[in-house]
């Protein structure tokens, strides 16, 4: 697949959500709250360009499945929204709640890697290190923690 603007914009709009994640999930762990609410913000944004890209793909004939597997970071982040900023519930308090949770982030997060991997290596391994990157934020964050919720 020949590299075009939007390639390059999927590419920094689905590293930028994984370094959030990992700047919120850090943020979080050191109990700087007006940061992790900074960064949240920004990343909600990054809904914006991942439908650019999405539209972009779909005129220049990406393929219909490419929809499909844009739709769950997408809904990821419209559950985010609801859960955390919308109905403000508490649901990483109990396992029965976050699990679900837990399950639908790393599933977009699996999902970035799989739509840039046919963009080529530097993509897959840019990707794959923002994966890793957010793996290491999660250990740092609850390692250790004392507390049974955020």
């Amino acid at each position: 697949m020949p590299t075009t603007w939007l390639n390059w914009l999927y590419l920094a709009t689905a590293f930028a959500f994984e370094a959030l994640i990992a700047g919120v999930l850090l943020a979080e762990r050191f109990g700087r709250d007006a940061l992790r609410d900074r960064l949240g913000r920004v990343w909600f944004l990054l809904a914006w360009p991942l439908l650019v890209v999405g539209i972009g793909w779909a005129i220049v004939g990406r393929g219909a499945s490419t929809w499909l597997w844009l739709s769950v970071p997408l809904l990821y982040m419209a559950v985010e929204w609801l859960l955390d900023k919308r109905l403000k519930y508490p649901f990483r308090d109990r396992w029965i709640t976050h699990l679900p949770y837990i399950l639908l982030e790393y599933a977009a997060l699996l999902t970035l890697i799989r739509l840039g991997s046919p963009l080529g290596a530097l993509a897959r391994w840019l990707l794959w290190g923002g994966f890793w990157l957010v793996m290491a934020a999660v250990i740092a964050t609850y390692v250790g923690r004392t507390d049974r919720h955020r």
